[in-house]
């Protein structure tokens, strides 16, 4: 880190080690939040009964692999948003 009349300069590998100390005495843990990190949470704010959470994950899911796999046509994209969007409409009404 260079700034103009600093007192203290660190390095990047400085500033890395001391972030991660403070991460380890907070007892925090480094992992990476993902959208399938959610998808438990929304299936149940959608499904409070429990009936089609799995339902729920599992057509969530293929959206997001479809989405990363990035092979499909935007259409197709469309239609599964579409069926997705239908369905949890059906349930909440």
């Amino acid at each position: 880190m260079q700034v103009e009349g600093a007192k203290y300069l660190f390095e990047p590998r400085t500033i890395r080690r001391m972030e991660l100390l403070v991460l380890g005495v907070l007892d925090w843990r480094l992992r990476s939040v993902t959208p399938f990190s959610f998808l438990d949470f929304f299936a149940c704010k959608l499904d409070s009964t429990g009936t089609f959470t799995g339902f729920l994950n599992s057509r969530a899911t293929q959206i997001i692999l479809s989405n990363i796999q990035g092979m499909h046509s935007s259409s197709r994209h469309v239609e599964g948003k579409l069926d997705f969007g239908i369905f949890v409409k059906k349930q909440l009404l």
